[in-house]
Order: structure tokens, then C-alpha cells, then sequence
């Protein structure tokens, strides 16, 4: 391959970059016998080669990190045939009008490396009492592009590495959790690009190591028991670990209740799209909710309400026989510890959140069930 130019202007320009931040002609790719060149044109915003600009040219190596301008890459060395003269490269391009902060695969990398994830909890409690029965474990950081769950992992599935952040998420959940005050679950998130036997597992082998005292709870995805007799045997793996199995985001995707009744975990988790405005809900929704509230729980598993924002939306839930709830209405994530070690009992008191939208009444239950 010869030169590529890259560019916003289409004119002349071999790969066009749609960034105001790009230059007309902002940098040149230009094949060296085995290695990748790349020279800046005098562009107005820079070309940064590993974080650093670019002055005049220099060589790009496999996994590098290029950015022109505000739009970043991940080079990965293309030889076919082994003619590495005709490689120049494929490349995870990431335009960063869907990030808030510039260098998102550079940081992604430092915050892998240096496991820059910092745990913070959220109460899941009685939804009669408001007694927090356990805490679920979530992830932030500081790290610019990269402060919440959203962020982190929409990164790590370009590079395929959610597996990778998931397990780190779950580590440093754990250095923080020797706090927890007994008698109190810790619920920890997996992802679904892990393996659940030869990923989770493992990570739970290494917790019961630290802590073999320690009240687990582990979370999958609802779309997870689509291979039931994995997670089965999963789940009886984890039993004999002393750990529980929880349901996430149940009615999120596709719910099969069969699959569900079979598999028996210890809690099914409702999605919070479930739950937004159920008090709104027409009364044959409510009526069909609380019979599959009420068959699970006469199966001795344990149902939550997440995402819980507003009083009526708790008032419903309890009606409709929810047990557990999770949500910013009882508390929003706070860094561990969220809590004094000698709490062995702990009540929230619920908040005022913020209103999802202009609507100025909050409604209480209207319907008889």
C-alpha cells in the first residue's frame, strides 16, 4: 500500500474523519519497509502518537494508540501473506462525540493497568422496614471518559476486554468490602462476555479466600439461563462455596419464566424498566405482575424492585408483594464504606430524589390488586 492521507475535507483525502476538530489535511500514513509512518501536516489540533503530539513524524507500533485531533484509534498490525509492506492497519476508531473526555482508549488502557476502579455501594432493603439486608457493589472512576459503568464498559467491549474490566470491578469491590457489617450481603455484577465457570468462579475461589465469612451474592444477566444447564451447575458450584445466585435484570430482554423456575435463584432482580412509573401502570399489568411476584416468592425466591425513584413507585411495589428494593429513593451509590462497621442493623431513611421529569404530582397507588 502507498500513503494514506487522513483528513475532514473529502477532496484528495484517503481517510475522512467527519470532526471539526480534524484538519482539512491533517496527517499522513506512509508504509516504511516494515513499519507504519505517520507525519503531521501542520495540523491545527495535533496528531498524538501513544499521548504524546506528534512533532514532524514518527512510528507506529502494533496496539498503538493514534488520535488526530479529538477522534482516537488502536492500531493493530494487518499483514496478509505475509506482505507486511501492505499492512497498514485495521483500527478500533472511537469518535469522542460519544464520550465526554479525550483519549478514551489511552486512559481505558491506564485504567486497566493501574486498576483505577473505585468501588462504591448501593442498599438493597427490606422494602417494608427500609433495613438494608446487603449492599450491591458498583464501579466509578475518575479517570476522564471513563467515570461510570456505562462509560468504562462501552469502552472495554470496542477493545474486548469487559471480561477483563468485570473481574477488576469484583476485585477491588472486594479490598474495600472487610467493612461490611455482618449479617449484610455484598451483591457482585458479572458481565456477560464471562465464562461463568472458568471467569467467575474463579474470582470466587479467590474471595473465599479473603474473606470466607463473607455474605456473597453473585449477580448474572437474565439472558445467562438461556444456557440452563450451565448455569445450573453454576449455581450449585456457588452453593457449595457458600455463595447465592441472583437474577439480573429480569424483563430486561428475554424473559423466559420457565427457565427461571428451573434454574431457582436465590433472588431475581426486576429491571428497573419494570418498575419506572409502575404506579401508572394499567391495573391488568399490575394484576400480572403480582402473580408472577407472588409465584416466585412462593418458590422461597426473593424478588427486588430496582430502580425505585419516587414514593409511589415503593408503595406499588410493596402492594405488589416485592419483598426487597434497590433504588435512588432509599439511598444513591456512595464510596465504601456506605456504612459503620457497627451497624449490624441498618435502616435508611429514604430521600427526595431528583424527578425524571417536569411532572409536579407524585401519585400514590390508584389501583386495588
Amino acid at each position: 500500500m502507498t500513503g494514506a492521507v487522513v483528513g475532514r475535507s473529502a477532496s484528495g483525502i484517503d481517510i475522512v474523519l467527519p470532526s471539526g476538530f480534524v484538519s482539512n489535511r491533517h496527517a499522513q500514513l506512509q508504509p516504511r519497509g516494515e513499519r507504519l509512518e505517520v507525519r503531521d501536516l501542520k495540523s491545527c489540533n495535533g496528531t498524538y502518537l501513544r499521548r504524546e503530539r506528534v512533532n514532524g513524524s514518527g512510528f507506529v507500533n502494533d496496539g498503538d494508540t493514534l488520535a488526530f485531533a479529538d477522534v482516537e484509534f488502536q492500531v493493530e498490525a494487518d499483514a496478509k501473506d505475509g506482505d507486511t509492506n501492505d499492512a497498514l492497519c485495521q483500527a478500533t476508531a472511537v469518535g469522542m462525540e460519544s464520550f465526554d473526555g479525550h483519549w478514551t482508549l489511552s486512559n481505558f488502557a491506564r485504567l486497566i493497568q493501574e486498576r483505577l476502579v473505585k468501588p462504591v455501594v448501593q442498599p438493597i432493603v427490606e422494602i417494608g422496614s427500609h433495613r438494608v439486608i446487603g449492599q450491591e457493589s458498583l464501579a466509578r472512576s475518575s479517570v476522564p471518559g471513563l467515570e461510570t459503568p456505562a462509560k468504562m464498559f462501552e469502552a472495554a467491549e470496542l477493545l474486548n476486554k469487559a471480561a477483563v474490566l468485570s473481574e477488576i470491578c469484583r476485585i477491588n469491590a472486594i479490598e474495600a468490602a472487610r467493612d461490611l457489617p455482618p449479617g449484610q450481603r455484598l451483591f457482585l455484577n458479572t458481565h456477560p462476555a464471562e465464562r461463568l465457570r472458568e471467569d467467575v468462579l474463579h474470582s470466587v475461589h479467590a474471595i473465599r479466600r479473603r474473606l470466607p465469612s463473607l455474605l456473597l451474592v453473585i449477580e448474572v444477566h437474565e439472558d445467562l439461563i438461556g444456557e440452563l444447564a450451565e448455569t445450573r451447575t453454576f449455581s450449585r458450584e456457588l452453593a457449595a462455596m457458600g455463595a447465592e445466585l441472583a437474577l439480573d435484570d429480569f424483563g430486561a430482554g428475554r424473559s423466559r419464566i420457565n427457565e427461571v423456575l428451573r434454574l431457582r435463584p436465590a433472588f431475581v432482580k426486576f429491571d428497573r424498566s419494570m418498575i419506572c412509573n409502575i404506579d401508572r401502570a394499567p391495573a391488568a399489568e399490575l394484576r400480572a405482575m403480582k402473580s408472577l411476584v407472588d409465584l416466585l416468592d412462593s418458590l422461597s425466591i426473593r424478588c427486588i424492585a430496582e430502580g425505585i425513584e419516587r414514593r409511589a413507585e415503593a408503595v406499588t411495589c410493596q402492594r405488589l408483594g416485592f419483598e426487597l428494593a434497590q433504588g435512588f429513593y432509599y439511598a444513591h451509590p456512595s464510596p465504601f464504606p456506605g456504612f459503620r462497621r457497627s451497624d449490624e442493623t441498618q435502616v435508611v431513611k429514604p430521600t427526595k430524589a431528583p424527578r425524571r421529569n417536569s411532572e409536579t404530582k407524585e401519585y400514590d397507588v390508584l389501583v386495588d390488586l
